[in-house]
């Protein structure tokens, strides 16, 4: 294998490494409650919850037994301060589950409540959960690490920055 091509390798590697961490993953987090004999489980992409940055929320009703329990679609309201921010019904489809991505549009405590239904619109069960947001914003000092838009990028550039080293020192040679 050539320098070139291992010099390349990395810098891909790097800067892919970035993109996965913007995306997230589906075994991450997830908001978790017991209700009507039903485990109700929110998963979501993101270590902080912060405004102008997409989440994906993942939504799976999981029965006593732990297996998947089938459900038709689920419920979706998103509060903060008595103002109904997202409200609407998710489609439970066969690729790819239950799934929203959502912005928070300004920093504060919200509530997140899903209400799990039958084809009929029979509830099976329910659950509320809250949710805090950070401000956001290039460089907060309220996000620890920057979120993972600032990630990605600070990969990405560490690959780019590599890579064109990489190929400067090769034509030096």
């Amino acid at each position: 294998m050539s320098i070139r091509f291992a010099v390349l390798l990395l810098g891909a590697v790097l800067i892919l490494s970035g993109v996965a961490e913007a995306h997230g993953a589906e075994d991450g987090p997830s908001f978790e409650l017991e209700n009507n004999g039903y485990l109700v489980d929110v998963g979501y992409n993101t270590d902080m919850f912060v405004d102008d940055e997409s989440v994906l929320f993942q939504f799976d009703l999981l029965n006593k037994e732990g297996a998947r329990q089938k459900f038709h679609d689920v419920w979706v309201r998103i509060v903060s301060d008595r103002q109904t921010a997202f409200a609407g019904g998710v489609s439970n489809s066969d690729f790819g589950g239950a799934r929203i991505t959502y912005v928070f549009p300004n920093p504060g405590t919200y509530t997140l409540s899903v209400r799990y239904q039958t084809k009929d619109g029979d509830a099976l069960s329910e659950a509320s959960f809250p949710i805090t947001v950070v401000s956001g914003g290039w460089g907060d000092a309220s996000s620890s690490d920057g979120g993972p838009v600032t990630k990605a990028i600070l990969w990405a550039v560490i690959g780019l920055l590599l890579g064109v080293a990489g190929m400067f020192f090769l034509r030096k040679r």
